[in-house]
């Protein structure tokens, strides 16, 4: 139900809120549990905000929201819902490609897309991070040169001692995120905002 509820908030709320290149200007987050669960009000009081973060999202979500976002700045995290596509290097470079398409369809005015975090989940395969960070290499080569996303790159600093081991004070379970984690990707946006 919650889904079909963001799907249809997401649809008419263009038509009572515009975007321009105000640094206040309202934030739609959008992406899975990680956003679905980041009290983005708290994190960014300067700012409207709107989170349109649904748990379990994926790639289908994003497909979803097609023009919705025209005329908005959009924050998108989203992708480690989708491990399983990554099954070989060539599916591997096909979801970026597929992932990036969904994005750029939005048709937000300016979009800050985060890289997928590192997970350590019991049904994780061993080598779940070595493909992620593969799969953000792979993003931010098609996004080069694109002046709508501004690409945050936090993957390491969700890392112990930047390895491809997770930060255990910013996760609350290994895949979602303490409150550790969200003032890290708060800052990290935050950066680039202003």
């Amino acid at each position: 139900m919650k889904y079909w509820i963001t799907i249809i908030i997401a649809l008419i709320s263009p038509f009572f809120y515009s975007c321009n290149d105000d640094p206040g200007a309202p934030l739609y987050f959008i992406g899975d549990s990680i956003v679905a669960r980041w009290d983005v009000e708290e994190y960014f009081p300067s700012f409207t905000t709107y989170n349109l973060g649904v748990s379990g999202a994926g790639i289908d979500y994003i497909e979803s929201l097609s023009g919705t976002q025209k005329g908005h700045n959009a924050v998108i995290m989203i992708g480690t819902n989708n491990y399983w596509l990554y099954n070989s290097e060539a599916s591997l470079k096909n979801y970026a490609v597929r992932y990036l398409d969904a994005i750029e369809n939005l048709s937000a005015e300016h979009v800050y897309l985060y890289s997928v975090l590192p997970r350590d989940a019991e049904s994780d395969p061993e080598d779940i991070n070595d493909i992620i960070i593969r799969f953000n290499d792979y993003i931010q080569q098609l996004i080069a040169g694109n002046s709508n996303i501004t690409y945050i790159n936090v993957y390491h600093d969700f890392t112990y001692r930047n390895s491809t081991s997770i930060d255990p004070e910013l996760y609350s379970d290994r895949l979602h995120l303490s409150s550790m984690g969200y003032e890290k990707l708060a800052a990290a946006l935050l950066d680039v905002l202003h």
